[in-house]
This record gives C-alpha cells, sequence and structure tokens, in this order.
C-alpha cells in the first residue's frame, strides 16, 4: 500500500494518519534510498516527512543531500531553506536566507521566493532586505491573511513606516494561495513589545504520575497549524 501511504502522508496530507504509518512509510523511503542513495527525490521525500513529523534538523540533512544530488531543483532548494526556518537558530536562518537570496536571483519575478525572503529576513531582523521584498510583494496579499497579519507585526516591531505595510490596493484575494509559505514559521508569537514565546500546560493522568522516570524528558513539538 505504499502508493495508498504516499497520497494520505505527502501528497494529499489526512488528517487520520496513525503514527505507525508515518514510522512505515519512513522505513520504506530508507530501504530505497540504501538501494540508491543518489534519489534526490527520495531524500525530498524523506525530508518532507520529517519537516511534517516536526523532525526539523532531520528534514534538513535530508533535504540538504538532495540539493546536492540534484543543484538545480528550485523545489528541493526552497524546501530546504523552510527547513531551515523551522530549525530557527541564527546559523540556519542565514544560510536559509542565502538560498532564497539564490532563488530570488535566478526569478526575481516569482513573488513566492520574495515572499519567503521577507519571511527569512524578517526573522533575522535584517531590515533593508526585509522592508524592500515586502514592499515589491505585499499587494500580492489579502489584507486578512495569516501572512500579511504576521509580517505586518514584524515588521512594525523592526519599524517600518505604516506607508510600507498598507495595501495601496486594500484587500485582495491573496495570489499566494496554497502557496509554499503554507507551512512556513511566520513567528505568530511575536507581540508588541517584542518578546517570543507562548505557554504550554502539559496534563498527566493521575494513574500515570507514579510511572514517570525520574530523570525523563518530555519533548514538546510546536508547528504552526
Amino acid at each position: 500500500n505504499i502508493d495508498e501511504l504516499s497520497q494520505r502522508i505527502l501528497v494529499k496530507p489526512a488528517n487520520d494518519v496513525r503514527p505507525e504509518e508515518f514510522q512505515k512509510y519512513a522505513l520504506v523511503i530508507r530501504q530505497q534510498l540504501r538501494k540508491d542513495p543518489l534519489d534526490a527525490t527520495g531524500w525530498q521525500w524523506l525530508g518532507r516527512l520529517r519537516m511534517s513529523l516536526g523532525q526539523t534538523e532531520e528534514a534538513v540533512n535530508a533535504f540538504d543531500k538532495a540539493l546536492k544530488i540534484s543543484p538545480d531543483s528550485e523545489d528541493i532548494r526552497m524546501k530546504y531553506a523552510q527547513a531551515m526556518m523551522m530549525v530557527g537558530d541564527d546559523e540556519n536562518l542565514q544560510n536559509a536566507k542565502r538560498q532564497v537570496s539564490y532563488l530570488v536571483q535566478i526569478a526575481p519575478e516569482n513573488r513566492n521566493y520574495r515572499l519567503l525572503l521577507t519571511v527569512v529576513a524578517a526573522q533575522l531582523n535584517d531590515s533593508d532586505v526585509a522592508f524592500a521584498n515586502f514592499a515589491l510583494i505585499k499587494d500580492a496579499l489579502s489584507a486578512d491573511s495569516t501572512v500579511y497579519q504576521s509580517l505586518v507585526n514584524q515588521l512594525r516591531s523592526m519599524g517600518a513606516s505604516e506607508g510600507l505595510l498598507s495595501l495601496e490596493n486594500g484587500a485582495r484575494n491573496g495570489l499566494f494561495d496554497n502557496s509554499p509559505l503554507d507551512n512556513a514559521p511566520l513567528d505568530n508569537s511575536v507581540v508588541a513589545n517584542g518578546t517570543r514565546g507562548f505557554d504550554v500546560t502539559v496534563s498527566i493522568a493521575n494513574e500515570l504520575e507514579s510511572k514517570l522516570p525520574s530523570t525523563g524528558f518530555l519533548i514538546l513539538f510546536a508547528q504552526d497549524a
């Protein structure tokens, strides 16, 4: 049922995919890559699977291998940049910016690339790059979209003028419907005072408390819906 799993997990993601299906599909991909380690598509699909599981560093490694095999693939390069943005540390953000800047250089008319560059530049607090690219793509955004509102909040905190942030043509049905930023981090946790973060409450059933290891760790992945 590999074709069915491909459809349910990557092509048209379903809401009821079970953890064991993810693990089974990851195993299938890894087995295929052992047979053909130069399969760029296989590494790309493994990267997408890792991203959907919140395993961002593993996703970065998979996309890195895919890009080395297929350096001319714009889609792999874009997914590689998105994975590094999800890791979110300075080194990965800087590399993501380089990758997206390259995409903008070879396809300057591509507004999705410029939107992605705006986001990563804002995360790096690079106001020059963020402001310049936002000015070129803002009127293709809907004023009600999460993308637009998140960017406006970030750019305003960086000192952007209200003239830059306003939509000249009013709200439009965004040209970015189903854009590659659907799963990209937009840092909605940025608030007016510039702080970041959110609260998480974890509840444990009474019957499980006595079973918790004294040196255990809870690892929580939080990802934009």
